[in-house]
């Protein structure tokens, strides 16, 4: 049951729940649709991957990679209304309560935030210092595909897993020279500037030294940049320490129980699917 650990991109998961259940739960006046669903998709994980190890990582607030490069992800923020500010501040209160609340309470132990650095970063971290284990990160984020030497993805929006054979086949380069595509092309979700002009294909075709001359004489001519991005891009982050981990955790149906019962969640509690999570998740 426990050959393999799944790591959650919990930012990304809760994000997914956000726009899964628009249409929000509620109890107590509380909106709740985003630990609701969150959990949801813990069994479904569980169930898929016959496990019930599971390590949580979330973005810190704060940035390193801002200190280096100002802009970074300024354009995630830009142009917001009044009433998308206030959909995060709600789905922001449920995040908090999820890491620092009910994971706790049903006795999860890995659950990470370090300040300054990202998710990608905890990632990283783990599955690069941790080798004798068969890791499943649950993401949406194509930054790690340079760690698919250590794991593999999957994108629970799509149900789909991604491995380096996969990689490989479809990129046509190893998993670790992904971050340096990545940095000669840039990354417009994170608001990075990479070279003008060259996307994904004519950066691997640069790699495997299949650009024309002209292409070729603009890549080197644009080395600040891509060394800059590098630094924002390649995981981990520098400075992150190595992240302890525990490999043996308890979990608690009578925690579990209390989070039912104090959120509302009452399909959990009915008779077969308490028994599912009891039994998933060796609760004690």
């Amino acid at each position: 049951m426990n050959e393999i650990t799944i790591i959650i991109d919990c930012n990304y998961l809760c994000y997914v729940n956000k726009f899964a259940l628009s249409k929000g739960l509620a109890y107590k006046g509380n909106r709740t649709e985003i630990i609701f669903g969150f959990l949801r998709h813990l069994l479904e994980l569980s169930r898929q991957f016959q496990t019930n190890q599971f390590i949580f990582c979330w973005d810190s607030r704060d940035s390193f990679r801002k200190k280096i490069y100002p802009e970074y992800k300024i354009n995630r923020r830009a142009d917001r209304s009044e009433e998308e500010i206030e959909s995060d501040k709600i789905a922001y209160k449920q995040f908090d309560l999820l890491r620092t609340y009910v994971l706790p309470t049903m006795g999860f132990t890995n659950i990470l935030l370090k300040k300054g650095y990202e998710c990608d970063d905890l990632i990283a971290s783990i599955v690069k210092n941790n080798l004798d284990i068969k890791y499943i990160v649950v993401a949406n984020d194509s930054d790690l595909f340079q760690l698919l030497d250590y794991c593999t993805l999957y994108n629970i929006s799509k149900k789909r897993l991604m491995t380096k054979i996969i990689f490989e086949r479809e990129k046509g380069i190893k998993p670790n020279k992904w971050g340096i595509v990545k940095a000669i092309m840039g990354c417009s979700a994170d608001n990075i500037h990479g070279v003008s002009g060259v996307g994904e294909k004519t950066a691997i075709k640069y790699l495997k030294r299949e650009t024309t001359p002209k292409t070729t004489l603009k890549i080197k001519n644009s080395l600040e940049i891509i060394y800059r991005n590098m630094l924002l891009i390649i995981l981990p982050f520098e400075g992150i320490k190595q992240l302890q981990i525990i490999h043996q955790q308890d979990l608690s149906k009578k925690g579990f129980m209390t989070i039912c019962e104090q959120f509302a969640f009452n399909s959990f509690l009915e008779i077969k699917l308490l028994q599912e999570w009891i039994k998933q998740f060796n609760m004690k």
